[in-house]
């Protein structure tokens, strides 16, 4: 396929492809892995984000694609893809989303109770756990309540987990066998060496911890939601994929601007409606968000966009030129901050605020050792 670029769409190009090779291999390591299943589990918005935006951006660089490239596969995409923002939604509230989780948490305890009768029902009812904790050395991953979001809500998930795998799937490889793309013949396995394991509890006894579960339990479920994807960034990702890899980038950049954009947000609920006792996680707020790499991150809408939706609008494209490169446009669109020195402000960023919330949770240490799931 030949096409004369306008400026600013050749970087998109190059980013969509270099992003297909990036999941395949990303999808590769992640199958070979022991612990597949609780990988996957947090790949889906991400994953999800990136079939959707790229076939948006192929299609309007290529519209011939358009019958190739099965839009019944990119349409199933839709709903996970905005779970990629967390708790940001241009249609919902953050109370909206942060209520769902509740909501979700509430219908998989009734579900874990529904089985418990005859004499011995309360007792194991009482002892009954109802969420699931996916924990790399210690810290959150994933939760079942955040696989559920993430695939949108839905609760029936063995059927369409497959249909979501299928569809990334075949998109991708599509991808790569339309523009001759090869990848390498060998892949490296993951370099995840830490431990990996599960722990089944009670869904309050994660929600109601420390200082930040002491609030309201909707915020509180909302930032475990924002600490599990915050760690699978720091932790799972960065073993999947190279630290210089362009889709690892947008995938941090995504994680962490929309982390602080919520929390921004949370803040500004909480003192407004005067709900919850704010007075003890004062100290999180101005910790989480007045440091500079937050104020930083919060201030790059155009940078967000563009790793987004990987075509610029019209303005970034009077930005750029015909032969722009992908790297040349994060750095344009980062304020002249190099990749590196936008990587290194990610990394920071991130696990600051891991550290921040598992503090304000009190999960340091094994809190959880009696959930074992063996």
């Amino acid at each position: 396929m030949i096409r004369n670029f306008a400026p600013g769409q050749r970087q998109a190009f190059e980013a969509c492809i270099q992003d297909a090779v990036s999941y395949m291999i990303l999808f590769s390591k992640a199958r070979e892995h022991p612990k597949a299943p609780l990988l996957f589990n947090g790949l889906i918005a991400n994953a999800s984000m990136f079939v959707v935006e790229s076939n948006r951006c192929l299609t309007t660089l290529f519209p011939e694609l358009r019958d190739v490239l099965s839009q019944i596969h990119v349409e199933l995409l839709h709903a996970s893809r905005h779970r990629a923002k967390l708790l940001d939604h241009t249609e919902k509230t953050i109370e909206g989303l942060t209520g769902e989780l509740v909501r979700i948490a509430k219908d998989q305890r009734k579900k874990s109770l529904e089985p418990h009768k005859g004499l011995l029902g309360p007792l194991k009812r009482t002892l009954q756990p109802d969420m699931g904790l996916s924990i790399y050395d210690g810290h959150i991953f994933t939760t079942t309540h955040s696989t559920i979001f993430e695939f949108g809500g839905d609760f029936e998930l063995t059927a369409k987990s497959f249909a979501f795998g299928e569809a990334i799937g075949f998109y991708t490889a599509s991808l790569l066998n339309l523009f001759r793309i090869e990848i390498p013949s060998i892949v490296k396995p993951a370099d995840l060496p830490g431990n990996i394991e599960m722990r089944d509890i009670k869904y309050e006894a994660l929600f109601n911890r420390g200082q930040l579960g002491a609030t309201r339990m909707d915020f509180s479920a909302g930032l475990i939601l924002i600490l599990a994807n915050l760690n699978f960034a720091h932790y799972i990702l960065s073993g999947l994929l190279p630290s210089n890899s362009h889709a690892l980038l947008r995938m941090k950049f995504i994680t962490a601007f929309h982390a602080n954009s919520n929390i921004n947000l949370m803040q500004s609920r909480l003192m407004a409606s005067k709900l919850g006792n704010t007075k003890n996680i004062e100290g999180f707020f101005r910790e989480a968000l007045g440091n500079t790499d937050s104020r930083w991150l919060r201030r790059q809408r155009r940078l967000r966009n563009l790793l987004t939706h990987y075509l610029p609008d019209a303005q970034m494209a009077s930005e750029f030129q015909v032969d722009t490169t992908r790297m040349n446009a994060i750095q344009k669109m980062g304020g002249g901050l190099s990749f590196d020195e936008i990587n290194a402000l990610l990394n920071r960023n991130i696990g600051h605020l891991s550290g921040l919330l598992e503090s304000g949770f009190n999960l340091t240490g094994d809190p959880f050792w009696y959930g074992k799931v063996t």
